[in-house]
């Protein structure tokens, strides 16, 4: 089976959030409660804080449901590893010259860049990318001015 071709598509709470531009009908979707999930035992202290960080800023504009814990674990372990990928490379050439060979990416950057990868998959998934949000309106009458969701 092959699979599904262009982008995958946007959320209907992202589409109601940032306006129908096409006038087309939104289709109906599943929709769980916007409730903050229980952040499960076992994550990483680091995950833990990313957690405790952006999932109340996620359930303030409904951008995050009672079924989304696991893909959003996903998500705060990706960026701790990222933050401590960084950290480990922090002063350290980002090429290796090979015995006898050409010069490639160190190994930590080829890793931080794959994780990189999957992190803004994830982020797009809860409206985390900027492009997700640019068009955004506030669901619940302002919010706070300073309140950046990216963190």
């Amino acid at each position: 089976m092959l699979g599904a071709r262009g982008p995958q598509p946007k959320p209907r709470a992202l589409r109601v959030l940032s306006g129908n531009a096409s006038h087309r009908p939104l289709p109906e979707e599943p929709q769980p409660r916007a409730i903050l999930p229980d952040r499960p035992k076992g994550m990483s202290a680091r995950a833990r804080a990313v957690w405790d960080d952006l999932a109340p800023r996620l359930q303030r504009i409904d951008l995050i449901t009672e079924i989304d814990g696991a893909q959003f674990v996903d998500l705060c372990e990706l960026q701790a590893s990222l933050e401590a990928i960084r950290r480990s490379r922090r002063g350290k050439a980002f090429t290796v010259k090979l015995k006898n060979g050409p010069e490639m990416a160190a190994p930590l950057v080829t890793l931080e860049l794959k994780v990189i990868k999957e992190l803004r998959a994830l982020r797009q998934s809860f409206g985390l990318a900027a492009s997700y949000r640019v068009n955004l309106a506030p669901k619940r009458g302002g919010g706070d001015e300073g309140d950046d969701v990216d963190g």
